[in-house]
């Protein structure tokens, strides 16, 4: 068995009723019927959501029906609208933000939130860390690429400087590349895709220097950071190639070990050598819940269940490290 330590879950998903929030219907949209709704994207269904996207007192009693004690909330990708002009862009991004914050409102003691900024606008996503702050959120969740730019790109420096300096968390969600069409069925793309493409954004960062010119700086990538362990033997060795370069600035592997990964790798052994990569102190569970069906944290318990994980580190997964991320010093509320 597992150890009893509270699992903080913070890879989460929301889909706020009130979608679109009154924007045009080139925005996402949710048709509720039941206990079940569509989220239609450019009119057609995208997918089938269950009440736990919406309603906080559903979400809650999944909670306690897999162990979770605490989540940090987001929502879904396909919400970020990157696309969209500033004018209609940035007021719908305040009102994914309040819809967040109403939703951990309603129960402070199980959830926290991630906003989101509007990145399309580099000076509208900025000045929109401050209404993260007022309304209670921890940090924002963004996607890993923006209209096909890659989050590490240099533009962007500015906007992990600013949610630095303000204090906030940055949650890089992989998103849909360019080349998302190489498939034709939208599950299979997320599964081919999301692992470069993570893997690729983070690199960027790390290559730019991102972790040296943001002291302070808390990122943490989704699905285990995807491919960036394949990418590291290279770029160290081009690094230790360019004297200039190394003498300025920390090892590859440095910086990945100045970051946090998510557990959602889907396989034990994926989980181990990540581990082995980054320590124990950088990893937190994920779980895409409600999306996922597998209960939140049972990578981290195969693997357990295989090579035993030592206690302390073991309660770090699980709890402290979400702690360190999101810039708590505890649970919140006190959560069991």
């Amino acid at each position: 068995m597992p150890s009893m330590t509270p699992l903080f879950d913070v890879h989460t998903h929301v889909v706020p009723r009130g979608l679109p929030f009154g924007h045009d219907g080139r925005f996402a949209a949710m048709v509720i019927d039941g206990d079940r709704a569509d989220v239609l994207v450019d009119g057609e269904r995208f997918r089938v959501v269950t009440q736990e996207a919406w309603d906080v007192d559903a979400r809650v009693a999944g909670m306690d029906a897999t162990g979770v004690a605490v989540q940090a909330v987001s929502v879904m990708p396909e919400l970020f609208s990157y696309w969209a002009e500033p004018g209609t862009g940035v007021p719908f991004a305040r009102r994914l933000n309040e819809a967040v914050a109403g939703m951990v409102a309603r129960a402070p003691d199980r959830l926290v939130g991630l906003g989101v900024a509007p990145l399309q606008d580099l000076d509208a996503a900025i000045a929109t860390l401050d209404d993260v702050r007022e309304l209670g959120l921890l940090g924002v969740e963004i996607g890993s690429n923006v209209l096909g730019v890659p989050i590490g790109h240099l533009r962007f420096l500015p906007f992990f400087q600013a949610a630095a300096d303000a204090e906030l968390s940055v949650f890089v969600h992989a998103f849909h590349p360019p080349y998302w069409d190489c498939c034709a069925d939208p599950p299979m793309a997320a599964a081919v895709n999301f692992p470069s493409e993570i893997g690729t954004s983070v690199a960027a960062l790390i290559a730019n220097g991102f972790v040296e010119r943001c002291p302070g700086l808390r990122v943490c990538a989704s699905h285990g950071g995807g491919t960036l362990p394949l990418h590291l033997p290279r770029m160290a060795a081009f690094w230790d190639a360019d004297p200039e370069r190394a003498e300025r600035s920390a090892s590859p592997y440095d910086s990945v070990r100045a970051l946090w990964y998510d557990s959602l790798t889907y396989q034990p052994g994926a989980l181990g050598a990540l581990l082995e990569l980054v320590g124990t102190r950088r990893v937190v569970v994920g779980s895409d819940a409600p999306f996922f069906a597998e209960r939140p944290g049972y990578v981290v318990d195969e693997l357990h269940a295989r090579t035993p994980v030592a206690d302390g580190d073991l309660a770090a997964i699980r709890t402290t490290n979400a702690l360190d991320f999101l810039g708590l010093d505890r649970l919140p509320g006190g959560a069991r």
